[in-house]
């Protein structure tokens, strides 16, 4: 942020959120205005309330510089919200966004990154995406993991993701025991040369001797960013069918419902 003096922002949400409070950052300077209904000086009573709401702050004295926490928004998750990503999505108008330049307002072409608020049950077993950041034309490593892990002997998971990225490498983790099998595309033992390779792909784990069992990463996977990749976040998606996760009880293979929790190479704009 070299310089900022207004900013207004529509914030949108899903059904399943509700906003409790917004806190602006007192660093900002200037006038801040909360969303009407959680304002207590407004509203008498006030409530968690549905999106969209919008955020509006305005220094009409000088620009505010420097990069910083804007506002800290409290939201409130429903009870039966669905798992999965909830998306928080950030809009604008371009003239609600400037800066002070020579006496004048002059307007902002600010780039938005969008975030999610993942809900998840607290207990429940889960594969875990990691969010990292990445460079355009650089590598960038991503873990894949296990958590609230009480057994699992199967792992067969579709690995998905865009087009501005290459996936170049896997690594399981040797601690899984079993058997691993790696991308035909990315195995030397059945091409050559290997070179990144394009979404999706599959990874295979199976232990047919017994459970393997603990919090642990499951794989690291090593992904080239493209030279040309648009900034923000690229989203990496897991998914699976249900015969292809299961645990060894009494003897037999038993399924197991593990929660998904999608990760992300957000791709920054560094000069």
């Amino acid at each position: 942020n070299s310089g900022i003096a207004s900013l207004k922002l529509r914030v949108s949400f899903d059904s399943d959120l509700k906003l409790k409070s917004v806190i602006y950052n007192g660093a900002l300077g200037g006038q801040s205005m909360l969303p009407q209904k959680l304002d207590s000086s407004i509203t008498d009573h006030v409530v968690p309330i549905s999106g969209p709401v919008v955020l509006n702050w305005y220094n009409g004295a000088e620009n505010t510089v420097g990069d910083m926490v804007f506002a800290t928004l409290t939201f409130v998750v429903d009870e039966n919200a669905l798992f999965g990503s909830h998306n928080i999505t950030l809009t604008y108008n371009e003239d609600d966004v400037y800066c002070l330049a020579h006496g004048t307002e002059e307007n902002i072409d600010l780039a938005v990154v969008n975030g999610k608020i993942r809900v998840i049950g607290e207990e429940s077993p889960k594969i875990v995406v990691d969010d990292v950041t990445g460079i355009r034309g650089k590598e960038t490593e991503i873990n894949i993991s296990l958590q609230n892990n009480t057994g699992i002997a199967s792992l067969k998971l579709l690995v998905s993701f865009d087009s501005e990225l290459k996936l170049k490498s896997v690594v399981y983790n040797d601690v899984l025991g079993g058997q691993k099998m790696l991308p035909q595309l990315l195995d030397p033992n059945k091409t050559d040369p290997v070179v990144p390779i394009d979404s999706p792909v599959i990874l295979n784990w199976y232990n047919g001797i017994e459970n393997t069992v603990g919090d642990m990463v499951f794989a690291t996977l090593t992904f080239v960013v493209c030279d040309n990749a648009s900034f923000g976040e690229h989203a990496i998606f897991v998914t699976y069918d249900e015969d292809d996760v299961f645990c060894f009880a009494h003897e037999t293979e038993e399924n197991i419902d593990i929660a998904v929790i999608d990760g992300s190479i957000n791709v920054l704009n560094v000069h």
